[in-house]
Parts: C-alpha cells; sequence; structure tokens
C-alpha cells in the first residue's frame, strides 16, 4: 500500500507542481503555483496507422490531480482540422490515476487508460493500446506530451 501511495504521489508531481515564491518563511507564507502544461506533439497509431505532429500551444491539456489520484483535465484544443485525430476536444474532463500491478493507469471519464508513462521527466506517453488486464491493442492511438512550466 505504501508503494501504491508512494507512485501516486510521484504522478501527481509530474502532473501538477507548485513552488515557493518567498526563502523567507517568517516573512511570507505566499505559495506562487507553477502551471504543468502538457502539449500534445504527436499522435500515432491506429487503424489507418497516422503519424500526426502537431505544433507546442496547439493543444494543450493541464492535470489538476490531488494526491489521491482523483482530480481534473482541462483540454484546450486549437486544432481546427477536423480530419486528423487530436485527442480530446476542448472541455473538462474527470481523472482518477491508480495503480494495478505497479503499472499506472490514467481513467478519463471512466475511460481507462494504461499505457501511461514518462520515458523522461518532460515527455508524457499515453498508450490507449494497453490495457490493465495485459490485453494489447493496435487499432488505438498513442499520444505523446511535451511538458511546459507556467509560473
Amino acid at each position: 500500500m505504501k508503494f501504491k501511495s508512494f507512485t501516486l504521489s510521484i504522478l501527481s508531481i509530474y502532473l501538477t507542481s507548485c513552488s515557493l515564491e518567498s526563502n523567507d518563511f517568517a516573512a511570507s507564507d505566499t505559495v506562487e503555483t507553477t502551471v504543468v502544461e502538457w502539449h500534445l506533439t504527436n499522435v500515432s497509431g491506429g487503424i489507418p496507422n497516422v503519424d500526426i505532429n502537431f505544433d507546442l500551444d496547439k493543444i494543450i491539456w493541464i492535470f489538476d490531480v490531488d494526491i489521491n489520484g482523483s482530480g481534473t483535465l482541462l483540454v484546450q484544443n486549437h486544432n481546427e482540422e477536423n480530419s486528423i485525430e487530436d485527442g480530446l476536444e476542448s472541455g473538462e474532463y474527470a481523472v482518477f490515476v491508480a495503480e494495478y500491478d505497479e503499472q499506472p493507469i490514467l481513467f478519463l471519464n471512466g475511460e481507462e487508460y494504461a499505457g501511461f508513462s514518462y520515458p523522461t521527466s518532460d515527455t508524457l506517453v499515453i498508450n490507449h493500446n494497453i490495457t490493465s488486464r495485459g490485453l494489447i491493442a493496435s487499432e488505438e492511438y498513442i499520444f505523446t506530451f511535451r511538458r511546459r512550466l507556467i509560473e
């Protein structure tokens, strides 16, 4: 159980962050929030086997997840090209991050995305082909994001 809490804590830090604005704690208790934006940079896979690159700021995901793994996802989708796969439409989505057999699993509005990983500290990959039941599909998409900190 401690491992699960530790893993969820690490995921929460990667998804959202905050930093202290002042080094003088006695003089100020002000906390400045650093927003972690995840910019969709690539969508690949699916039945048509797409490989689509996106410019930064085109599609942004902002997670607000608590230490228990519950929260929301705000999506800002500025892509106007309707004929290409770009993930979620603009809006707010319910999010839950859990762990099953040491694999972090992301739930977006109740739908499972078990292929949830951080190959580097600035890269998030959500592979919709992987499930917690060990099934691997090939017709779903893989979303790759780049992290940007906004203070």
